[in-house]
Formats: C-alpha cells, structure tokens, sequence
C-alpha cells in the first residue's frame, strides 16, 4: 500500500538555501505579551519574518526572521 494513498504523506515542501539568497542571518525574535491581531498583521508585513509560533510562557510569540546583517536585523527588530 502506497503511503500517498494511506493519507500519511500530506504534502511536500521546496526548503531554500537563504544564504544563496543574501540571507545570512537567521534569528528568534522574542515577543512578550502582545494583541495578537497586532502581532498577526505584523508578521504579514514583515518579508524577514519566515515563521511565527504562538506559544504558551513568558512570551507570547517567537519569530523566525531572515536578514542580511545584523543592521538589517536591527531596523527588524524596531
């Protein structure tokens, strides 16, 4: 029995190599408590932001960003 058919396999992915990009920072942004509506619109405004976790603790979210250097990664940031 084919996995595809079993509905193990759900879908497939192209990973991309960020550095080949120009990319050759990639960081965690900690967000503390926020308006999730205000974070949501943030984060679809934000190209550097590549994934977004709502989590459960001290922060509210964590933000995967891609830039280019660290002042690239400061005007994020702010």
């Amino acid at each position: 029995r084919k996995l595809e058919s079993a509905g193990v396999i759900t879908g497939y992915r192209a990973t991309i190599d960020l550095t080949k990009l120009g990319y050759g920072i990639r960081a965690l942004i900690r967000i503390g408590r926020a308006d999730h509506a205000r974070v949501v619109e943030a984060v679809r405004e934000t190209p550097e932001c590549i994934n977004a976790w709502n989590v459960t603790g001290e922060d509210s979210w964590v933000l995967e960003v891609a830039v280019i250097d660290v002042a690239h990664l400061d005007t994020v940031v702010s």
